[in-house]
């Protein structure tokens, strides 16, 4: 459903961009005004209130826009979503445009959680080896979970590498009771 809600949104101002660098330089500004609107409650009323004129509105969402930095495409954008009482969803419109900007530039994000933090270097080491795995830029996204004793484990996709102590663990236990199990009978 979001990605229905998002395409005519994505393709018009990925056209409206011209290449993938101008587009990809839209949304860190977008992140600001996502981040400012999400940060002010009056805003957002503000915004959404029918009494409120509409060029008022405008005029606050320039504002607003102006002091995020956000360039000329992206202030037609917000303008855009204001009109089309979507500006509410700007967050959901700025994650379709990363996976856009992601897909295009071949790059995956994956999720890794450790169970302490790891120094650049196998940070580093780990995103390679994964680049390698799948031909593609890896952006990997760190949590520390300390209950997984050690290891890690990677969520690439639908894809889950688990490397983890506890992992190893539980399929110890479990090779334990099959066997127990085998030998009662």
């Amino acid at each position: 459903m979001a990605a229905t809600f998002t395409r005519p949104y994505v393709e018009a101002t990925r056209e409206t961009a011209g290449s993938l660098e101008a587009f990809a330089a839209l949304v860190p500004g977008l992140e600001r005004l996502s981040a400012a609107l999400s940060g002010s409650e009056e805003l957002r009323t503000l915004l959404r209130n029918p009494a409120v004129p509409r060029e008022q509105k405008r005029a606050i969402l320039d504002s607003v826009t102006t002091r995020v930095s956000l360039d000329v495409v992206g202030a037609r954008l917000a303008q855009v979503l204001l009109a089309n009482r979507r500006i509410g969803r700007l967050a959901e419109i700025v994650t379709a445009f990363r996976d856009q900007v992601n897909r295009e530039s071949r790059i995956v994000e994956a999720s890794l959680t450790t169970a302490r933090p790891l120094s650049e270097a196998a940070h580093r080491d780990l995103a390679n080896a994964l680049e390698v795995r799948t031909g593609r830029t890896i952006r990997l996204k760190t949590a520390v979970e300390p209950a997984l004793l050690g290891g890690f484990v990677v969520r690439l996709g639908s894809e889950v590498y688990d490397a983890s102590l506890a992992h190893r663990l539980e399929k110890a236990k479990n090779a334990l009771h099959a066997a127990t199990g085998n030998l009662a009978k």
